[in-house]
């Protein structure tokens, strides 16, 4: 049986934090969730090892954070201690924040959330009728 990567101690801070989100973090939730972007579904809020992340494709290994504004100079290194344990955990981390920045129309900006996601996957090899005779 697989083991949890999730917290039981942030379980009580996630919660609070999905009930007190961020103006930003409810327009990006509007878009994420009930799996209105490309059928992904997305979780708001989550605890990942000793982290709680803004959002998470679980399917998809995807995390969305929101850093950006509101976030200090101090908070840099936090960050970047976040992404590298989410990269060993072979979660691809997005800074949404920059791309919400540099998106103005709402359609632009989630394309670009999904590139990670819709990079194409490899094919198998097509098999022809003669190789499958004996």
């Amino acid at each position: 049986m697989p083991t949890s990567n999730r917290s039981p101690v942030l379980k009580p801070l996630a919660r609070t934090l999905r009930r007190n989100m961020t103006d930003a973090e409810q327009r990006l939730w509007y878009h994420l969730r009930n799996k209105r972007l490309n059928g992904i579904k997305f979780r708001r809020q989550q605890s990942i090892g000793s982290y709680i992340v803004d959002f998470v494709s679980m399917e998809h290994k995807l995390v969305v954070e929101l850093d950006g504004g509101q976030h200090m100079e101090q908070q840099t290194a936090h960050d970047a201690k976040r992404t590298q344990f989410l990269n060993t955990e072979g979660y691809l981390a997005c800074c949404a924040f920059g791309i919400m920045q540099r998106c103005h129309r709402q359609k632009l900006f989630c394309k670009e959330l999904l590139r990670p996601v819709t990079l194409p996957l490899p094919r198998p090899p097509q098999t022809t009728r003669a190789e499958h005779r004996p």
